[in-house]
């Protein structure tokens, strides 16, 4: 016969046992990835030295380009140019998009919405209409991805687009000088799972290169508008920048009499998700359980010893 003593230290293992089982049993952390980049150029003014009108201007173009991909979906590349001083957006559907979705709207250049609005890759690029010696272009640039899917699936995204204006002058003698203001805005957000990572970039060059030369004598690309944010396995959960509007005056040297120059802008925003593996830790109710056994053990074995 079993005595009533045997039977509690029986009750207090099976108690221990249990939480220990339950301890074994995982929680599995999950969240999804994000990384979002824009810059919003205004202003943007491209004039001689004391605000001189460019002379010999030709060829002065624009163009824009988007591409986005998304693991297990189509991916998409859009493509538009024309003429400095006209509007130019991408052709329908207006941006670059891969994945599940819903896609956001086009033409959008803040975050579509707090994570989970979407999942997928985005990628916009857009050129406003207007006069560059009196300071009336924009230029916008977006990349958004988020992956909805489980830890450990698919969802590797990448969103990458550029918007390029070229001048063609004739040097007067004197530096030209541009300036404009760029409203930036980085998030890279990641949970703590094996090998997850996100990664938000916005770059922004000035060049000047003499006609039928291959090397600029001069390029420009100031630390303030040219970052980026990153995140890997929750470190640091989320990582950010702005929304921050950062005025910019780039000064070349002077532009020799009767040369002539190419004066080349390039804007752009990228981003790249990589949705890691989820780790696996003990439930806080599983370690409860297995304090409540052990306390019943050293209960009975105390009142064994009595």
């Amino acid at each position: 016969m079993t005595s009533p003593a045997t039977s509690r230290l029986g009750l207090a293992f099976l108690a221990g046992a249990a939480a220990f089982g339950l301890m074994a049993a995982p929680m599995t952390a999950s969240a999804a990835p994000y990384a979002f980049a824009s810059n919003q150029i205004t202003g943007l003014t491209v004039t001689f030295e004391g605000g001189g009108a460019l002379t010999g201007v030709a060829a002065a173009n624009t163009s824009i380009s988007a591409s986005a991909s998304y693991t297990g979906f189509p991916g998409a590349v859009l493509a538009n140019n024309g003429l400095v001083g006209n509007a130019l957006n991408l052709p329908a559907p207006g941006q670059a998009f891969s994945g599940p979705g819903p896609a956001p709207a086009d033409n959008t250049f803040v975050p579509a919405g707090p994570p989970g609005t979407f999942s997928g890759a985005r990628s916009d690029a857009q050129i406003g209409a207007g006069s560059a010696s009196t300071g009336g272009i924009t230029v916008s640039n977006v990349a958004e991805g988020y992956s909805a899917g489980a830890p450990g699936t698919a969802g590797t995204s990448t969103g990458v687009n550029s918007a390029v204006i070229t001048f063609t002058v004739t040097g007067t003698g004197a530096p030209v000088v541009v300036s404009f203001t760029d409203l930036i805005q980085l998030i890279a957000a990641t949970a703590p799972n094996a090998g997850e990572t996100a990664v938000a970039r916005i770059a922004n060059t000035f060049s000047v290169t003499p006609r039928g030369a291959s090397t600029p004598i001069f390029l420009a690309a100031p630390d303030a508008i040219n970052v980026e944010v990153s995140s890997g396995a929750g470190s640091p959960p989320n990582n950010s920048i702005g929304p921050t509007a950062v005025p910019i005056t780039i000064t070349t040297p002077t532009l020799s009499s009767g040369v002539t120059y190419t004066l080349s802008f390039t804007s752009s925003a990228t981003e790249s998700i990589v949705v890691g593996t989820p780790t696996d830790v003990p439930e806080p109710a599983s370690l409860a359980l297995l304090g409540l056994g052990l306390l019943g053990l050293a209960a009975v074995r105390s009142r064994m010893r009595a």
